[in-house]
């Protein structure tokens, strides 16, 4: 068995033999038969435990256990399975009480060796994200948090009152008026709800199958405005290609919703603007443990609430 803590000190459940014990049993009674420990490979993580177990028929099979902040992720990739199962793998088993799943391979992540290969993923991450639009209620009720601009200065307050006497956001909370403002005029974009992502990258996508990608890694999402999900895309497109390629893939994205093509571009600037209230929220979603690095995290995507948006 290899574990590989990526340096992270923060204990999670892995620690606990009982716990171990109980996975190891779980993960036995879904593939019908003892597991091999000597093939096992564990990545541990402040916010997942994640496990390869190489099998002789199916070839590797990934466990996940998410810690209690994002237990809802098990149940939400079962949902997507049967809601868009052309854009997401289908979970072999999950366990929504216990938050753990267990998912096939998904093959090869996304490679991004141009600017334009981010343009079909993400106008089939846009189709992904309309046809959840009518889904927008079961997301909130499987447990996933909610973000819609209704309630994102609730959900901002919440997270200055984390960090509260942190010097590095005294700006950030001068800010507040303005931020306010960017949430009404999201709010007023006439654009429904629908699950975001919030971390969309290479690494949380899988090449294409039949010429369809497949999204997965749930446990950072909320329901909210889609278009903040375009934040962590645009900033990795932005850093590797430059400002005219993020603004292709802005516009490539936005091709598959309905409106003013100008109109479109002002909301995906606000929603890009807001993004990084999602991502601070991401860090509080951890296994209990040391909160001095969850905090530098938190403030440190506060501070990005500061800087113009990579669009």
């Amino acid at each position: 068995m290899q574990v590989d803590n990526g340096g992270y000190q923060s204990p999670t459940p892995w620690d606990d033999p009982t716990w171990r014990q109980d996975v190891l049993d779980w993960i036995a009674s879904r593939l019908g038969r003892e597991v091999d420990l000597d093939g096992l490979m564990v990545r541990l993580r402040p916010w997942s435990v994640v496990i390869r177990i190489p099998t002789p028929e199916a070839g590797p099979i990934w466990f996940k256990a998410n810690p209690p902040s994002s237990a809802f992720e098990p149940a939400l990739m079962a949902a997507l399975g049967e809601w868009t199962p052309e854009h997401v793998l289908h979970p072999i088993a999950v366990d929504p009480a216990r938050s753990f799943s267990l998912l096939p391979d998904g093959g090869a992540l996304m490679t991004a060796p141009a600017a334009t290969s981010w343009i079909a993923p993400l106008q089939q991450y846009a189709e992904l994200q309309r046809s959840l639009t009518p889904y927008a209620d079961d997301l909130l009720r499987i447990g996933v948090p909610d973000l819609r601009p209704e309630v994102i200065m609730v959900r901002f307050d919440e997270l200055v009152e984390e960090v509260v006497g942190d010097d590095r956001i005294a700006d950030v909370e001068a800010m507040r008026p303005r931020i306010a403002d960017w949430v009404d005029e999201l709010a007023g974009s006439g654009i429904a709800a629908t699950l975001d992502h919030s971390d969309l990258h290479e690494s949380q996508i899988f090449q294409p199958r039949g010429g369809r990608y497949a999204f997965f890694d749930w446990g950072d999402a909320s329901v909210g405005h889609p278009f903040t999900t375009l934040l962590v895309p645009l900033r990795n497109i932005r850093e590797a290609f430059g400002a005219d390629a993020a603004r292709s893939a802005r516009d490539a994205y936005l091709d598959g919703w309905p409106g003013d093509r100008d109109k479109l571009r002002r909301v995906a600037h606000i929603a890009c603007r807001l993004g990084p209230i999602s991502r601070s929220l991401s860090w509080m979603r951890i296994f209990i443990g040391e909160r001095a690095p969850v905090h530098d995290y938190v403030s440190g995507w506060l501070r990005v609430l500061l800087d113009e948006p990579p669009i």
